[in-house]
């Protein structure tokens, strides 16, 4: 979907919910150039990641049935919907006191001619008692989990909407990382974990604190454990994802060799060097250390948390 698709009035009320990013990036926020962002995130669905996860489950996509969990302004929805894939979607509206960007993905999709009665929902993550068990063959959630009550809860829940042989993907920001993205700011890993110094942090920079305390500032680790608990250490993995060039090697590398693909692409050359090298038994050992290394040191940008049910 393009920006030039929207009506005059969507475009508006789309500038004003963006407005909100004002508040905790002062004058460094640029309203135009989040638009872009936002429309540039939500280009595709599924994303290539979940195109990649999509094919351990089932060879047509398109047949499967799907859950957004958080739909936010609705864009990647409504990109999906008009791609063929059975979608449902999932927001905090009018009856949880927020009302803004649901309103937004209402008109979003009658706009383009969807019966919003038929796909997006009102609620939090936390109780998607509108949804039957085992409804869904996937369900999914990109850069949400950071901002709800209990993951715990949301992972449940997930599990519970699931389908046998369905697949849970979820993104989330990492927070032992060197940068923050809803305040655009350089961010201390670890010692930025303490929300009472992590506002003082703020306060120094000018910005507005109050946003910290609706944030779960998830890490590899407590997010490890939660999944641990409602999945019960069977198929599920976190998979994260590193900016830099060269160590997102490694991560390709991992990704391939935790998911059990069969092929693993020889275009990944890191592949080639290590296991021609190492042989299998050795060079998946020796990734995994790298890439926990890495993520000590504060390299993983975001989490990916898969889940196959079986």
């Amino acid at each position: 979907m393009d920006k030039e698709e929207l009506s005059e009035s969507l475009f508006e009320y789309l500038k004003q919910d963006l407005s909100f990013g004002k508040k905790l990036r002062g004058d460094k926020f640029n309203l135009e150039a989040t638009i872009n962002t936002v429309f540039l995130a939500n280009k595709s669905m599924p994303s290539t990641v979940l195109s990649r996860l999509l094919s351990k489950i089932s060879e047509s996509p398109k047949s499967l049935k799907y859950l957004e969990v958080g739909s936010g302004l609705g864009i990647s929805l409504v990109e999906g919907l008009r791609e063929g894939f059975n979608i449902k979607g999932l927001e905090p509206g009018k009856n949880c006191g927020f009302e803004g960007r649901f309103n937004f993905t209402l008109k979003l999709l009658s706009h383009f001619g969807i019966n919003p009665n038929e796909i997006i929902f009102d609620g939090f993550a936390e109780n998607m008692s509108m949804f039957v068990d085992e409804e869904f063959d996937v369900v999914y959630s990109n850069q949400v989990l950071e901002h709800v009550k209990n993951v715990q809860q949301v992972l449940k829940e997930s599990q519970r909407v699931l389908r046998k042989g369905g697949m849970i993907f979820m993104s989330v920001p990492h927070y032992n990382y060197y940068y923050e993205g809803h305040y655009q700011l350089f961010w201390l890993p670890y010692i930025f974990l303490n929300k009472k110094i992590a506002k003082q942090y703020l306060a120094l920079r000018g910005k507005d604190k109050s946003f910290v305390d609706e944030l779960n500032f998830i890490t590899y680790g407590n997010l490890y454990n939660t999944a641990k608990q409602i999945f019960k250490k069977k198929h599920f993995y976190i998979m994260p994802h590193f900016k830099n060039k060269y160590i997102s090697f490694f991560s390709v590398l991992y990704y391939y060799q935790q998911l059990n693909f069969e092929n693993i692409p020889n275009k990944v050359a890191l592949n080639i060097f290590v296991q021609n090298r190492l042989g299998k038994t050795l060079s998946k050992p020796l990734i995994s250390f790298f890439v926990r290394v890495f993520i000590m040191l504060g390299f993983a940008e975001s989490l990916n948390l898969i889940y196959y049910k079986k």
